[in-house]
Parts: structure tokens; C-alpha cells; sequence
């Protein structure tokens, strides 16, 4: 298995914390919190920027924020974070459609 297929803890984390929660701000906090660990940064979803991954993860609680990649990433990184966000609004049962949820 290639380093990069590995799943990093804080992914782990908050899936495990989804489970657990009642309310989309939780939901919301858990969200923001795994943006950040993951070097990435919250955006608006009105946003121009191209690093943007198109989830919401504001799970409908306050304005729709999307996940941006901070400048030193590239679009690959990009990329997989997204795929590792997407597995985690699935476990919740919640599976939107990319570019969806967010405008």
C-alpha cells in the first residue's frame, strides 16, 4: 500500500465523531476541525477559488462553507482530500452530489 492510499488519523477521528453527534452544528464542527487538520482552510462557497473542493460542509448549519487547499498544496493533494471528505459525508448517510450542496 502506497503511503498516500493510507487514511490519516484525523480522518479516523472524525468519522468516529459523526457517529456521535445529534446536529448538523456538530456535524459542522467536526467538518471544520478535519479541514484543518488536514492543512486546508474553510472558504464561502461564493468563493473564486480553484482549490476549493465543491462540498458543503456546513451540513446546513449557518452559511455553506466549502474545504480550500491552503497555496503550497497542489491540485493532486487536492484531489485525494476530497475522495477522504466524500467517504466521510457518505458514512454519515448523507451523500451529496459534488457542486450541489454548496450553491
Amino acid at each position: 500500500m502506497e503511503p498516500h492510499d493510507l487514511v490519516p488519523l484525523a480522518v479516523l477521528e472524525a468519522t468516529r465523531s459523526l457517529l456521535r453527534l445529534n446536529t448538523g452544528a456538530e456535524a459542522r464542527l467536526v467538518a471544520e476541525q478535519l479541514v484543518r487538520e488536514l492543512g486546508g482552510q474553510l472558504v464561502p462557497a461564493d468563493t473564486d477559488d480553484t482549490a476549493t473542493l465543491p462540498v458543503d460542509v456546513s451540513f446546513g448549519d449557518g452559511q455553506p462553507l466549502l474545504a480550500a487547499a491552503p497555496p503550497q498544496f497542489d491540485h493532486r493533494t487536492v484531489a485525494r482530500d476530497q475522495s477522504h471528505q466524500a467517504s466521510i459525508l457518505q458514512d454519515t448517510g448523507d451523500e451529496p452530489t459534488l457542486g450541489e450542496s454548496a450553491c
